[in-house]
């Protein structure tokens, strides 16, 4: 019978540990989380490969192609909308450690103060990243906005090179 949570038992967890840590298998092809979806857990990969891509422009973009010791899935634990910047899919045959929000709370409160501090520090560089990230121009579209403008102020011939140097440098 499968697990909760698991569609055909695709998915094995076990507890790994002195901690309250879950080790998940996750199979060839699976999907761990989807882009968009809400994300309550990181994982840390112990075995196996995970691709994480995303949507960019309509189109299927791999950002990464994981293995082990790497921890994904973290992004989402940070975001106030905890919503998924990506997805994640085992390449092959994988075991993950899950660990949930309050977990790693609970490792950043209990580091020594200087550890805390400098996660923290960085905690909030990465949601600034990610904001910006997220808000990166469509680069088509902007150029067609530029274009727009010069024709809206009566300029309808461009110079070639000059406009490649202008846009380059900006």
């Amino acid at each position: 019978m499968p697990l909760p949570g698991s569609r055909d038992g695709s998915v094995v967890m076990k507890r790994v540990s002195h901690g309250s840590f879950l080790q998940r298998t996750v199979l060839k092809h699976n999907v761990v989380f989807t882009e968009g979806s809400k994300g309550e857990e990181a994982f840390l990969l112990v075995d196996g490969k995970i691709e994480i891509s995303g949507n960019v422009d309509g189109r299927k973009k791999v950002f990464a192609v994981l293995q082990p010791v790497s921890i994904f899935g973290e992004m989402a634990l940070f975001l106030e909308d905890k919503t998924r910047t990506a997805t994640a899919i085992a390449l092959e045959d994988s075991k993950v450690v899950v660990l949930n929000r309050d977990d790693l709370e609970g490792y950043i409160e209990s580091a020594p103060p200087a550890i805390s501090a400098m996660l923290k520090v960085m905690v909030s560089r990465l949601k600034s990243t990610t904001k910006k990230a997220l808000r990166a121009p469509n680069i088509p579209m902007g150029i067609v906005r530029v274009l727009d403008l010069f024709e809206l102020n009566g300029k309808t011939e461009i110079l070639y090179d000059s406009a490649v140097r202008h846009m380059a440098d900006i």
